[in-house]
């Protein structure tokens, strides 16, 4: 719009809402109604956070609506960076400060010049095509000066101008005497300076040049530029070595505010120089410009290859703190990284500067606490109590809000496509013993990879056994802070409308979840920690149980206890009356905010599942044994199997003397009446003898478990898909193990290397029955189970039709299970996959995987790595603090933008081949 020369109040309001609110300047479009215009109360979030300016605040009359092109890219780019630089937030406040003075409220008593926002609308710009102006031409250069010049020209010139041009040409004879030259046929040049003596003969020139020569030089240097090839070069010959001029454009911009292309010429403009200079070879200019750089000091150097992108490379602060944290590097290591990177050209922050980087990244403030705990000695069974010190973080909800706001700056934050409510955000916390040590942990579910190490944060660790009583005194602390954080408001800014609800979800193994809420244990008569069901109606299919199961809730857990505590004054042999709750819940967290720990479902039932199979196996090595025994049939096998087949061998030969001895004596009985009684009775002893000492070598025979060749096979086949039982924890799985071991390939070649090995080693018509019973026995279960494993191991949301698929494959596959084991009893917890995973997964519409305890597994092994930094620390509570910063700088969300590269392995062997190829042939040049 035009300002006019009245000052109306609509006149007033049309200017106001013509200006943008944050930089003062007229906004795009001719009118305020113009679709590129933006309303900046749609940003008041975003402008109260960059450039701290509250809209709220504004008055209607005095301040603008409007929000220009330029000041809305600027704020989109803001929200876009991870984390904006202070220079960027300064600069912001500055503009908002100087663009305060130009709002005024409308004065009736003012004439316009005298308002200030129509006196700044008026001073402005005007939109549009900027007018065009007639260019000044660039002043014609003469050739020669003017007249006025010329006669001041050197008056020692002994020839004028005009004797030269008009003048018959002579030529000079050997003996002295001068020839008319013959006629010129070209056109007589007339000189501009007619009274003016011009050039001198080449051998009285001398310097200084008179200005008719100088123009002359420069009128034929213009002439040969014009003949050259590159119109830049002008070749002089002399009695040797020729004299090369080249054209150099004296700069009327330097090259600080030249835009590209005018660089761009002046670079190539400098490279025919340095070519001209240096040889026509590529070689020769190369050694030339790495002459130029050596030659240039240091600063420069790294401020000319800075400009150019290359070469010296810059680590910053946080990117040296991130990378020393997430190698896990020692101070000393560190340094000696850094000093060999040094001497290949890259350039580290100091020391002072990474730890500030370190402090900044840390989350929340750790202390060291000393508790009261329980330790046992190897020697004596009664418990102690030790002053131990507790590396914690005292304030869970500041803790909590930091993190939750650093991931809202870098954009991670997620909802899942809508499952998670908007207005909530979903925090499990949770703890495990391991490794020594009891953590206890927090996460965040409003992630891509909610259940990683790399997004679970420590809120405490100490040294000790996660006993009952050492849980009620590490965790009683926290019990207030998270029933206060359990539904409350959090914003990523104060200020904001919209805030969202805190949820919390606790996560941990079968054994912590129990003592967590006071229950007696998995062998109790009542194990599960969901429901009152004993351990005869865990048995029972669902339709034929037989009494009452009631669904546990906090409230009746209390109940339960304060029951056993009153009644059955805290006897633990008549828990069961009370459904085994023994102890005061430690936390308050509803029970159907409880994962089930299906990684522990996971690893109890592949391990039964392989036991199983190894039972059986067992089973057929001893067929095995006993046919090789009758045969006689070579085979290759362990000692300890050869030893087994050799004690039967015995026995066989043993038997079949007594039943000779035995048929003898039959015949003794029936034909030789005349034979001597004592040698029957002494025959009849024989037998008795040799049968006691056959029922005592049967009785003393044992095949070791693990010994036989089939069973020994399994192992075989299980390394070679790369699965391995862990020997120190009674032959069990990890996850990634437990996951190969349900894939088809793994389990179909497990159950077929039974029969091909059965097959090898016995031709008997019951072994290969046998071992064709057990494939298929054991290829149907697991893969059924496989079926159910892949429908709830993960952290994707879950369809109605999903969840109706997976309780039908649950029901097949205890059905299959009840079926071919009647005699093998149903753990804990696949009656918690039976019962309890569907109405957690119906209830909160995700896979198990995303409330799971993986992560807090998996920080154990991060943990232990970061251990070996703290051996050289004397004190305790030293080590734990250590050992807490380091972790909290590993897992920092500041730190994981730093080293945003991608971690697969294939890329980054890919990285490095690039790598040793480019370097081996820059080694390989330079050689050259």
């Amino acid at each position: 719009m035009e300002s006019t020369n009245e000052h109306t109040e609509l006149t007033h309001t049309d200017i106001l809402n013509a200006l943008c609110r944050l930089c003062g300047d007229r906004v795009t479009g001719k009118k305020v109604k113009d679709v590129n215009v933006k309303l900046c109360t749609s940003f008041s979030a975003d402008i109260l956070h960059f450039y701290g300016l509250n809209l709220a605040e504004d008055i209607e009359n005095k301040h603008s609506k409007s929000l220009c092109l330029k000041c809305y890219a600027r704020l989109t780019a803001l929200k876009r960076s991870p984390e904006p630089s202070e220079t960027v937030l300064q600069s912001a406040e500055i503009l908002i400060e100087k663009s305060s003075a130009i709002w005024a409220a409308y004065d009736p008593d003012v004439s316009p010049m005298q308002c200030a926002t129509c006196s700044h609308y008026d001073g402005q710009k005007k939109g549009g095509r900027p007018a065009k102006h007639a260019k000044q031409r660039r002043p014609q250069k003469r050739l020669f000066p003017a007249e006025d010049d010329a006669a001041a020209a050197d008056s020692s010139c002994e020839i004028s101008f005009s004797e030269i041009l008009t003048s018959t040409p002579t030529k000079k004879m050997k003996d002295g005497t001068t020839e008319m030259a013959p006629p010129s046929t070209t056109s007589v040049m007339t000189s501009p300076f007619p009274k003016q003596k011009a050039l001198r003969p080449l051998d009285q020139l001398s310097s200084p040049l008179s200005k008719v020569e100088d123009a002359y030089l420069t009128a034929l240097v213009r002439i040969k530029l014009s003949e050259a090839d590159d119109k830049m070069t002008v070749r002089c010959k002399t009695g040797g070595q020729p004299i090369v001029l080249m054209k150099v454009t004296q700069p009327r911009t330097t090259s600080s505010t030249a835009e590209s292309p005018l660089r761009k010429k002046r670079a190539k403009l400098i490279d025919q120089v340095r070519h001209n200079l240096s040889g026509s070879k590529p070689e020769d200019a190369i050694r030339q410009q790495g002459s130029e750089l050596k030659r240039t000091p240091k600063g420069r150097k790294e401020q000319v290859l800075k400009v150019a992108g290359c070469g010296i490379v810059h680590v910053t602060a946080q990117q040296s703190a991130a990378l020393r944290s997430k190698l896990g590097l020692s101070l000393n290591k560190s340094r000696e990284h850094k000093r060999f990177f040094r001497s290949i050209g890259v350039r580290f922050p100091s020391e002072r500067e990474e730890r500030e980087q370190q402090q900044r990244a840390m989350c929340g403030t750790i202390e060291i606490e000393y508790r009261q705990l329980y330790f046992t000695e190897e020697n004596d069974a009664n418990k102690k109590l030790v002053e131990t010190p507790v590396g914690a973080i005292t304030d869970i909800k500041q803790f909590l809000f930091k993190i939750l706001k650093h991931y809202h700056q870098q954009k991670r934050l997620t909802w899942h496509d809508g499952q998670i409510p908007e207005d909530e955000v979903w925090v499990k916390v949770g703890g495990d013993h391991g490794g020594g040590t009891f953590k206890f942990m927090l996460q965040i579910a409003n992630l891509q990879n909610a259940n990683s190490k790399h997004n679970t944060f420590l809120i405490c660790i100490a040294d000790c056994k996660d006993t009952p009583e050492n849980l009620k005194r590490i965790l009683e602390p926290y019990r207030e802070q998270l029933s206060e954080l359990q539904g409350m408001k959090w914003s990523p800014f104060p200020e904001a409308r919209e805030k969202k609800s805190i949820r919390l979800f606790l996560f941990g193994d079968y054994d912590f979840l129990l003592k967590v809420y006071g229950i007696s244990g998995a062998q109790a008569v009542h194990p599960c920690l969901f429901c009152t069901a004993s351990k005869a109606q865990i048995q029972t299919p669902p339709s034929f149980i037989c009494g009452n199961i009631t669904q546990r809730s906090l409230i009746q857990i209390k109940r339960d206890n304060r029951k056993f505590c009153q009644k059955g004054k805290r006897k633990k042999k008549i828990a069961k009356f009370y459904n085994n709750v023994i102890r005061r819940p430690i936390m308050g967290i509803e029970l159907t905010h409880v994962a089930p720990p299906y990684l522990h479902i996971l690893l109890g039932i592949v391990k039964k599942h392989h036991d199983l199979l190894e039972k059986e196996c067992h089973a057929l090595d001893k067929i095995i044994a006993q046919s090789l025994a009758t045969t006689g049939r070579e085979f290759e096998s362990t000692t300890v199997f050869r030893d087994y087949v050799e004690d039967l061998k015995k026995i066989n030969q043993q038997e079949e003397e007594k039943r000779r001895l035995e048929t003898h004596l039959v015949f003794i009985d029936d034909d030789d009446c005349d034979q001597p009684l004592a040698e029957t009775q002494k025959l009849a002893d024989k037998i008795h003898d040799l049968g006691d000492e056959i029922e005592d070598q049967q009785s003393k025979l044992d095949l070791p478990r693990l010994s036989g060749p089939v069973t020994k096979h399994l192992d075989t086949v299980l390394r070679a898909h790369k699965i391995s039982m862990q020997a120190y924890h009674g032959r069990s799985f990890v996850g990634n193990h437990c996951h190969k071991y349900l894939k088809p390939a793994t389990y179909e070649d497990l159950c077929d290397s039974v029969v091909r090995k059965a097959q090898e080693l016995s031709e008997a018509r019951s072994v290969q029955v046998m071992s064709e019973n057990i494939r298929d026995k054991f290829h149907d279960l697991n893969a059924l189970y496989s079926r159910v494993h892949t429908s709830i191991s993960h952290q994707l949301p879950v369809e109605e039709d999903g969840v109706t698929e997976t309780v039908n494959s649950i029901r097949v596959y205890m059905s299959f299970f009840r079926r071919e084991f009647p005699t093998v009893r149903i753990t804990p917890k696949q009656h918690l996959l039976e019962h309890h995973c569907i109405p957690f997964i119906q209830m909160w519409g995700f896979g198990l995987a995303l409330h799971g305890e993986q992560g807090g597994e998996e920080t154990h092994a991060t943990i232990n790595l970061l251990k070996r930094r703290v051996w050289g620390l004397k004190k305790q509570e030293d080590k734990l603090r250590v050992l807490m910063r380091e972790h909290q700088t590993m897992v920092s969300p500041l730190f994981h933008a730093a080293l945003s590269v991608s971690t697969n392995k294939k890329t980054l062997k890919w990285r490095m081949n690039c790598a040793s190829d480019e370097l081996n042939s820059d080694n390989s040049a330079a050689l050259t």
